[in-house]
């Protein structure tokens, strides 16, 4: 029952971001994470609404706990969507090192997007061989 309701608020809290309510969307994933603190996909879903309304700082936060979540639950699913989300927020910031490396891991964890991204930068595609190249050894 519990899940039933968590996939309920966010299905309304990803119709409201797709139709520009962000602070209803916000509202709903918050109620998620309120109802079930480690729902790694509520925390994802909120760090994009935060980041779309600007609020750098709350998206990072977010997306940091969807990450610690999805990791020690084994979601893969939503790890590729939230590691994308780092590398976006990171990227802004500056931190080209952070962003690659996190689309590094959305990428090999299956994100089309990412995978795109990394096929098509030079710089990607070296850390890429780098760090299958240390993994090996």
């Amino acid at each position: 029952e519990t899940l039933e309701k968590l996939i309920a608020l966010e299905k309304k809290g990803v119709e409201a971001a797709e139709q520009n309510e962000l602070d209803l969307a916000v509202q709903h994933f918050s109620a998620c994470v309120d109802m079930w603190p480690w729902y790694p996909s509520a925390y994802n879903n909120r760090a994009q609404a935060w980041r779309m309304l600007g609020e750098t700082k709350k998206a990072k936060e977010d997306v940091e706990e969807s990450i610690k979540y999805a990791e020690g639950q084994g979601n893969e699913k939503v790890l590729k969507m939230a590691y994308a989300q780092s590398a976006v927020l990171k990227k802004n910031e500056g931190d080209l090192v952070g962003a690659e490396a996190d689309l590094l891991k959305s990428a090999r964890l299956g994100n089309e997007i990412s995978k795109a991204a990394v096929k098509n930068n030079p710089y990607a595609k070296m850390c890429n061989a780098m760090v299958t190249e240390l993994m090996a050894q």
